[in-house]
């Protein structure tokens, strides 16, 4: 549900200013203790309102879905809802600590470092920051180019391809020949393959320049005719996304996944690759996107970023917690991260373009 979304329905619920104030001050006292929060509660002196008056307002926020008593002795909790209303509220509350500024920038510093695995271990570090799991959704851009192959013969029967675009990117597979080979078919096959890819942009590796490739396999290695269909498998897999995971063992600093099987849920769901690889299409451009019990991770928020651009390669910046994370923080340190990401992708861009 979009913000917009959302303020109108608390319009249409007669949403005071002092009930979102009460809402606010519950929700922060219960992202700091994790505890229900009851009318006696000391965060409520500033209102200087009786513990009966504030029963009364609780008791109303409750009717409009906004609050929930998960006990019948106990004080209230934010709802799904809540939540949403809470962070739809939160742009005045989003303010980058000057600390943990110099500490993001820090660690971007080291990134910066690794222009090979800035995607890769652009996870590990939202991990570091918002103290919750990360996923990092990346593609590999069309411009990058293979810096080499390398093809060496397994057996009478066989041979292994290498190709490389990368320190950290390398991709390979092994071709069942029908015919006997030796290592010359291998050294020339090997001649082939860098004259006719080496260099050459991913998006530029047409039918056509596959066609040509497989003509000359045909005059000078016969033996290993119908090859270019493994070395396309190569290209399709260098084409798709690759996904990192870290800061797991962060969601044991939270109550909420104190539960073995909710922990065990949560694995599942990050080593299905094909559950992950929908998180990109949750992203939006420029924003970050806030999503609370989303379908993907049951009970718990997922924020979203997009960096890069198609020329240097695109990424999904994701981190999951439990819904009760600090969100004016976590949001304002991602959003912060996310965005000097972009910058710094762009700019290695532009260099290697000089």
């Amino acid at each position: 549900m979009s913000s917009a979304k959302i303020m109108n329905r608390a319009m249409d619920m007669d949403l005071s200013e002092r009930r979102i104030q009460i809402l606010r001050t519950l929700i922060d006292a219960y992202i700091e203790s994790s505890e229900p929060i009851g009318s006696k509660s000391a965060v409520f002196e500033k209102f200087n309102l009786s513990s009966a008056t504030l029963r009364n307002e609780m008791a109303r926020l409750e009717e409009m879905g906004l609050l929930f008593q998960p006990h019948t002795s106990s004080g209230r909790v934010p709802s799904k809802l809540g939540y949403r209303f809470y962070v739809a509220n939160l742009k005045d509350s989003l303010k980058l600590d000057a600390k943990r500024k110099k500490s993001i920038d820090q660690m971007i510093e080291m990134l910066a470092a690794r222009p090979d695995k800035i995607f890769s271990n652009s996870a590990q570090i939202a991990a570091s920051i918002t103290n919750c799991a990360a996923i990092s959704i990346y593609s590999t851009p069309g411009s990058r180019k293979f810096v080499y192959f390398e093809c060496a013969m397994i057996n009478s029967r066989s041979v292994a391809i290498m190709a490389v675009m990368g320190a950290d990117n390398i991709k390979t597979c092994v071709y069942l020949t029908d015919e006997d080979i030796n290592v010359n078919d291998s050294t020339v096959l090997n001649r082939i393959l860098n004259v006719h890819l080496t260099g050459v942009e991913i998006k530029s590796l047409t039918d056509t320049v596959f066609g040509v490739i497989e003509q000359e396999i045909l005059r000078y290695v016969p033996s290993m005719a119908g090859i270019t269909k493994a070395l396309q498998s190569i290209i399709r897999e260098v084409n798709t996304y690759e996904i990192v995971v870290c800061g797991e063992s962060n969601l044991l600093l939270y109550p909420e996944f104190s539960d073995v099987e909710k922990l065990k849920s949560f694995y599942s769901l990050v080593s299905d690759r094909k559950n992950l690889g929908r998180i990109a299409d949750q992203s939006s451009e420029g924003d970050i996107g806030v999503h609370i019990d989303p379908e993907l991770f049951p009970s718990a928020t997922l924020l979203t970023a997009s960096i890069g651009n198609e020329e240097s390669g695109k990424a999904t910046l994701s981190v999951v917690g439990p819904m009760r994370i600090n969100y004016a923080r976590i949001i304002a340190d991602f959003k912060y991260f996310s965005e000097i990401m972009s910058k710094l992708i762009q700019g290695m861009t532009e260099e290697e373009k000089e």
